[in-house]
């Protein structure tokens, strides 16, 4: 078989920082753990052309450059997006907060946006600056619940998620450019799916495997690489992050897409769950199945609050968490297109039907502009 070439990953435009003929008043101010953030850029690039419509306009900066962002302009609105979580430092939180509470003082709406199950991270830095917000956006339908009854937090606002079919749709297909014949798919890989995916792979057929491969983008490549390759047969490819756009190609290109999510695991330590690990799945929400349908491919997952909400097992999607049952998807997935054709079809007619950002934005817009 010929090799094809790897086709170039790129990331999206870093934002640009206002300057000062700017009206920072008029400016929407994302403050994130991550600019390369999937749900960031699926909030800001993946839906440029409705804020442009409106007339709004946002700006992104890193949660590090907090200082300098916060005390050189006043802004109209600031969006926490998972504010405190990942690699912030805790002796910062205090400092970030009264910065806020100036910018609030001035007028600024405050809002924090949380999509994950990470209020707890740094000595729950997530929590404190919740409490200073004028709302909480919280993703999924665990989360918002959970948030205000468990940990009192108020002004929690359930969102559910979306996709731009416009923008998903306008992406090509880079299907040409994938090295082997058969591809899967594994974006926004997290730690948990590395306690779980090892038992799959284990029990593949390697020579029925030998002309597929895995992609696995996550921020972490060289951990999934340490931990996969030793297992033979699927070929491997790694990338740490790709862009919205890119990242919707190579799903339009791929075959399977696949989201191994478990917390239960021997190995603790390698995946980090958190302590309320049983609440950890429940908090995830179904970004991956409606990217996956909007491609019209075939989702495997593991359960979850979202996922047994929106997936109807063996009619648009799969979701189980039994390893053996996983193979046995996979390979009768990889043996019949019609199969494939029939889940992606019924996948893509749900995701037009209730998760098209054309209808989702009106409200997305209310809650975080007021």
């Amino acid at each position: 078989m010929t090799q094809r070439k790897k086709k170039r990953v790129l990331l999206p435009n870093p934002p640009v920082k206002p300057q000062t003929t700017i009206n920072s008043k008029e400016l929407t101010c994302f403050i994130t753990y991550s600019i390369g953030c999937i749900a960031l850029q699926k909030l800001t690039f993946e839906l440029q052309d409705y804020w442009n419509r409106d007339g709004d306009k946002f700006v992104i900066f890193d949660q590090s450059t907090f200082e300098e962002t916060l005390q050189k302009y006043d802004w109209g609105t600031i969006v926490l997006h998972r504010g405190g979580t990942h690699n912030w430092n805790t002796e910062n939180t205090p400092k970030l907060m009264a910065l806020l509470n100036m910018q609030k003082s001035k007028g600024a709406r405050l809002v924090y946006y949380i999509d994950d199950f990470l209020m707890h991270m740094n000595n729950s830095s997530p929590l404190h600056l919740m409490e200073i917000c004028d709302i909480v956006i919280a993703k999924g339908y665990f989360l918002p619940d959970y948030l205000s009854k468990s940990e009192g937090v108020k002004n929690v606002v359930p969102l559910k998620t979306w996709i731009n079919l416009n923008v998903f749709d306008s992406k090509e297909n880079v299907a040409t450019d994938f090295r082997r014949d058969f591809n899967i798919l594994w974006f926004s890989a997290g730690r948990t799916g590395l306690g779980f995916l090892p038992s799959v792979l284990k029990d593949l057929n390697a020579t029925d495997w030998n002309d597929a491969e895995l992609h696995i983008i996550g921020s972490q490549a060289a951990l999934y690489r340490a931990h996969l390759n030793k297992y033979r047969g699927i070929h491997k490819a790694y990338s740490e992050k790709v862009g919205i756009g890119t990242l919707y190609s190579l799903v339009k290109g791929s075959d399977i897409i696949i989201n191994p999510l478990h917390p239960e695991t021997d190995n603790a330590e390698l995946v980090q769950i958190p302590a309320h690990k049983a609440f950890f799945n429940n908090a995830k929400v179904e970004i991956k199945f409606i990217i996956s349908g909007a491609g019209r491919k075939p989702l495997i997952t593991c359960h979850s609050r979202a996922y047994e909400e929106c997936i109807k097992h063996g009619k648009d999607g799969y979701i189980t968490d039994d390893p053996k049952e996983w193979v046995s998807i996979l390979e009768k997935l990889k043996a019949s297109r019609n199969i494939r054709n029939r889940i992606g079809n019924a996948a893509r007619a749900k995701v037009e039907k209730e998760y098209d950002a054309k209808d989702r934005w009106p409200e997305i817009r209310r809650l975080i502009l007021g």
